[in-house]
């Protein structure tokens, strides 16, 4: 058979052209995606109906790259700030982080093609999808916060793919607080202090922050204190801490919570919607789903109109294996020939 006479697709050309889009945003530098648009005409094509997007996409990862590498961000916030002033901005970042977390998770939870990415709910202690969204500023962060409905905050988060960035702030600041010396501040010495606590620019007459910060980390070598960052410990004045006792007693971090029966069932539900989302995904679907409503989604590329894909109505799933059970059934509509 002569080669030339075939049909046959490469795997390039049969993946989805927002998966080809996907991989092209992830790019590090735009050099690299010059490469990548010229090296086969899959990925020219795919450039071709989102320039202006991925362009985009490539030029922040570089920026990011570059600008705002760890070792850079580490040697800044290393040489300004004192050990409780870096902490008024982790407490910064966690309170940025709240804000925008509501709107991620709502996408996480509903979104087909982000249940077939597998992108996980926005978590504090690995924030890599959350720090890109942080790094383009508080006007971008306040849309996000008023958008009233899912569309807007979509297209305000991430319109095509989620990006990842671990090399941000949060990564710095784990940085900047240095390992566990396994030394208490307890334990310091006049002449420890002078040599291991950096002392700030600006000394504030109000003591409160500088207080508060070594009644939290007394009995600590490393910094455990992200539930005393929520009410921003570090950020209030001496008086209204004496206000609320705060130095009365010594702080105790939480003790971990064991899971219980009811975070198990809610991790199994979890899985059966990645898995239900990622059936609908390969089937065409796009858009917003639940397992309680399934009339949202969009089916692409079908003419006149399409048949439900979940038969016989809303069906309860208690369990992993009936979901599974459920996504196997599944049939997917076939277009009805318009005029």
């Amino acid at each position: 058979m002569n080669p030339k006479s075939t049909n046959a697709k490469s795997t390039l050309d049969i993946l989805p052209m927002e998966v080809r889009q996907a991989i092209m945003s992830a790019l590090s530098d735009v050099r690299s995606l010059i490469s990548m648009v010229l090296a086969c005409s899959a990925f020219y094509q795919a450039f071709n109906d989102a320039q202006l997007l991925i362009t985009s996409r490539v030029l922040l990862n570089e920026t990011l790259s570059d600008a705002l590498s760890i070792s850079k961000l580490y040697d800044h916030i290393h040489y300004f700030a004192a050990d409780f002033a870096s902490k008024s901005l982790a407490c910064v970042h966690d309170y940025l982080f709240r804000a925008v977390s509501p709107a991620f998770n709502e996408i996480v939870e509903h979104d087909i093609q982000w249940g077939e990415f597998r992108i996980n709910y926005a978590d504090m202690s690995d924030p890599e999808d959350i720090e890109p969204i942080l790094a383009r500023g508080l006007s971008s962060i306040h849309s996000i916060v008023l958008a009233n409905t899912y569309e807007d905050r979509y297209q305000l988060l991430y319109p095509d793919y989620p990006q990842h960035a671990d090399n941000f702030l949060y990564e710095a600041l784990s940085a900047a607080n240095e390992l566990d010396d396994s030394v208490y501040l307890e334990e310091y010495t006049t002449d420890d202090e002078l040599s291991q606590i950096r002392s700030p620019f600006f000394q504030d007459p109000d003591t409160g922050p500088a207080d508060v910060w070594r009644w939290a980390h007394q009995e600590e070598s490393c910094d455990l204190r992200q539930p005393l960052r929520e009410w921003a410990y570090v950020m209030w004045n001496r008086s209204r801490l004496d206000q609320m006792n705060i130095f009365q007693t010594p702080w105790d971090e939480p003790a971990e919570l064991t899971p219980t029966h009811g975070d198990v069932q809610q991790r199994d539900q979890r899985q059966a919607s990645l898995d239900w989302r990622s059936e609908i995904y390969w089937g065409g679907g796009r858009g917003w789903w639940s397992f309680e409503d399934e009339s949202r989604i969009v089916w692409p590329d079908r003419k006149g109109v399409v048949r439900h894909p979940l038969k016989g109505g809303q069906k309860e799933v208690k369990s992993l294996s009936e979901a599974r059970d459920l996504i196997l059934s599944l049939k997917y509509p076939s277009a009805v020939d318009g005029p």
